[in-house]
């Protein structure tokens, strides 16, 4: 998966922290639209909610890359799942995978399921 397969800021965000990093804010902080503004400051509430899924330094970069008003997260179930399957068969433990990437390990299976039976 490539950054830029990503919907949205996650693509920005991807660029800066990686694309788990991205991921990870689409499954805790996806859907509603968040004020960002162009400086960082540790004390807001939204840039709290981003440094508690990227930790503080990522988050000011994002911040500072992105800020600036009004700024809509993705959810990105789709990316999310592939992403997790991706992980799983490169040999990551699904339960964890699919806990970080907040998608129902039922559905990573099921892929993963599909896939072995059309081979």
């Amino acid at each position: 998966m490539d950054p830029d397969d990503l919907p949205g800021v996650l693509a920005d965000i991807a660029g800066i922290a990686g694309i788990d990093a991205a991921l990870r804010c689409a499954a805790r902080l996806g859907g509603p639209t968040i004020y960002m503004p162009r400086v960082y400051t540790p004390d807001h509430h939204d840039h709290m909610l981003l440094a508690g899924v990227l930790g503080d330094d990522v988050a000011r970069a994002v911040v500072e890359r992105i800020g600036g008003g009004m700024v809509r997260i993705p959810v990105a179930r789709r990316e999310r799942v592939r992403r997790a399957v991706e992980m799983v068969t490169a040999g990551a433990p699904i339960r964890r995978t699919c806990r970080e990437l907040g998608v129902d390990d039922h559905v990573v299976r099921a892929r993963l399921r599909r896939r072995s039976e059309a081979r």
